[in-house]
């Protein structure tokens, strides 16, 4: 989650059945504070990281939106004129990539958050406007695709390094077989536009884990808003939901065929460097630290201390390569004690450069 910090193209997803329970994944149970989905809980993480990170000379802007995908159409979940927006329909969302592999929604509202609070605010304003049904499978199925987007922009104000990352967390429609659904008229519709719509994201899998040249990410509104997570330097994460009923057991090996097709796509540039961002800062920091104290802890057996061996190790190499007797006369003088500091020191800044 705080790789979006980074700017990293970020994407959280739960896929499975319909009933499977992908929506209290992904949401929870909004009442309770210990049954917080992954979406309220990735933003706390966020918030409290980019609090933490201003210590540091990092200053964050963020900007949220909310859309569904319902029928392959787009709907704004945070549009003030809600009814408005459903009248517009298609012909006002169109979804657009710039050559930064950065995705716009035409005409979509996006609003800047300060706070958790103001966050959760918008998540139970755009709840109160999702699309829900009922099925045979399910009393409260939802109906639509619900793509949740943070845009982080950050820089630090010592060095002037800037980046820009995206968390889009993301509540699939369930899967249904339309024997099992009872769906008919306009729910008939609807299982069948997500059912199309999860096969073309299995496609774009399969494309991907082949490394095929073409992949088909314009055969569905999902796959398109999500191409620039899916493919390219970015990092996703996919849970998936199963159904403990013995008859659920045909779906349930479906999801696991999918999550395995998944699990063999690799995402990211080849050769790709690591990011030089505000969380990989700390997190190089809290590695440095670890070494240092692996360092200070003595020797398992013989009681020998971490002090003298690394004077030993500085003395037997100052005298065997080639350095010649001062080297050495230097660092006997030194002792134990200032050249293990030393050699921490050093080993130190090395950990900071990795």
């Amino acid at each position: 989650v705080q790789s979006a910090l980074d700017g990293y193209k970020v994407c959280i997803f739960a896929y499975g059945q319909t009933g499977s329970g992908k929506t209290y994944t992904m949401m929870g149970n909004p009442e309770l504070e210990d049954q917080k989905g992954m979406i309220p809980r990735s933003l706390e993480q966020i918030f409290q990281a980019s609090q933490t990170l201003n210590s540091q000379g990092w200053r964050y802007k963020m900007q949220a939106s909310m859309l569904e995908i319902y029928n392959e159409t787009i709907r704004d979940l945070l549009a003030t004129n809600r009814m408005a927006a459903q009248d517009v329909g298609a012909s006002k969302y169109s979804i657009k990539h710039d050559t930064n592999g950065n995705t716009n929604v035409s005409d979509l509202t996006i609003i800047d958050v300060t706070s958790i609070n103001e966050v959760s605010s918008l998540l139970r304003r755009a709840a109160q406007s999702r699309s829900v049904g009922r099925t045979q499978m399910n009393e409260e199925s939802s109906r639509s695709h619900c793509v949740f987007t943070l845009r982080i922009f950050g820089v630090n104000e010592g060095t002037d390094q800037q980046v820009q990352g995206v968390l889009n967390l993301i509540d699939l429609a369930g899967s249904e077989r339309l024997n099992k659904s009872g769906a008919t008229g306009d729910r008939l519709k609807e299982t069948v536009a997500i059912n199309k719509s999860l096969s073309c994201l299995s496609d774009v899998i399969f494309s991907i884990a082949k490394k095929e040249e073409h992949v088909p990410f314009r055969n569905s509104k999902l796959t398109y808003l999500l191409q620039p997570c899916l493919g390219g330097d970015s990092k996703t994460l996919m849970f998936v939901n199963l159904s403990p009923e013995a008859s659920s057991t045909g779906e349930s090996l479906c999801s696991l065929r999918f999550a395995a097709r998944v699990n063999s796509c690799e995402s990211g540039s080849p050769g790709a460097k690591p990011r030089c961002g505000a969380h990989n800062d700390e997190i190089r920091r809290k590695r440095a630290a670890s070494v240092m104290l692996d360092i200070c802890i003595p020797l398992s057996g013989g009681g020998v201390s971490c002090q003298f061996f690394i004077w030993f190790v500085a003395l037997l190499i100052a005298l065997t390569a080639g350095s010649g007797g001062c080297a050495g006369l230097i660092i006997l003088i030194l002792g134990p004690d200032l050249i293990c500091m030393l050699g921490c020191v050093a080993i130190f800044i090395f950990c900071l450069h990795l």
